[in-house]
């Protein structure tokens, strides 16, 4: 079955409308990573950790050395859970589920958090450069459709860095973080 196909009715299968599909599109993770700008931006965005100004709050801490932020997060990135989440809107959960990672703290202190239980007390565990790649694969392996990352802006820089793995073996995963969360802020 081509990508551009999908079976929303038992085993008859659909082709999108032609006006919709980009044929010749390339994410522009992949053109970044392809002309390294990726790693520019990754270098820059880990080496602010030291005086971190990853989120709003610019508490200034050094990340690097295991202070903690505003965020409660200091050098680690604490992944909560992973799964194929089902909850979501029916263009991200899909059929295979939406891939989630809750990452723990958060720089928002929300009074109404619905995940105040992983954002406002860090809990999980520890994920190098590697496991993190790797969770995001196996999400990707069970079928989900995206990636999605949940309070990722804080440990956007660490995350940064995370990444390259599953962009150079051709991952598919997304975040609904802005342009400017995921570029340095100073050059």
């Amino acid at each position: 079955m081509s990508v551009h196909q999908r079976e929303p009715f038992g085993d008859e299968v659909v082709a999108p409308d032609p006006r919709f599909t980009l044929d010749s599109f390339e994410p522009a993770y992949r053109q970044a990573a392809r002309t390294n700008v990726l790693s520019q931006r990754v270098e820059q965005a880990h080496a602010e950790l030291a005086h971190c100004n990853a989120c709003p709050r610019d508490c200034d801490v050094d990340r690097l050395s295991g202070e903690i932020g505003v965020c409660g997060v200091g050098r680690d990135v604490l992944v909560a859970s992973s799964y194929a989440h089902f909850g979501e809107e029916d263009c991200l959960s899909g059929t295979h589920g939406s891939g989630t990672i809750f990452l723990s703290g958060c720089n928002l202190r929300c009074s109404f958090c619905q995940n105040w239980e992983v954002s406002q007390h860090p809990v999980g565990t520890p994920h190098d450069a590697e496991q993190f790649a790797a969770l995001m694969v196996r999400l990707q392996d069970l079928g989900c459709h995206n990636i999605n990352l949940v309070t990722p802006e804080h440990v956007i820089p660490r995350l940064s860095r995370r990444s390259r793995g599953p962009c150079r073996w051709g991952s598919r995963s997304r975040s609904s973080t802005t342009p400017a969360a995921t570029t340095p802020s100073r050059p």
